[in-house]
């Protein structure tokens, strides 16, 4: 079973800009989901959380925002 997907890109901080932990938090996972070429598993080690955590958090991030 392969857990590879197509790299995702993700926005670049602007210098001097306030970033929250929620607004980072998909900053980094997605920018190291690019660098690791779609890498599941390995993006997950990367900050020690489980695939299936970051499938979820994969699936919310591409979630429209709430009203």
């Amino acid at each position: 079973m392969s857990l590879e997907v197509p790299p995702l890109r993700a926005r670049a901080p602007v210098p001097g800009e306030i970033v929250t932990l929620a607004e980072l938090e998909p900053r980094h996972i997605l920018a190291t989901l690019g660098r690791l070429e779609g890498n599941k598993l390995a993006t997950a080690k990367e900050p020690g959380i489980g695939v299936n955590t970051l499938r979820r958090k994969l699936r919310r991030y591409e979630a429209p925002p709430a009203k």
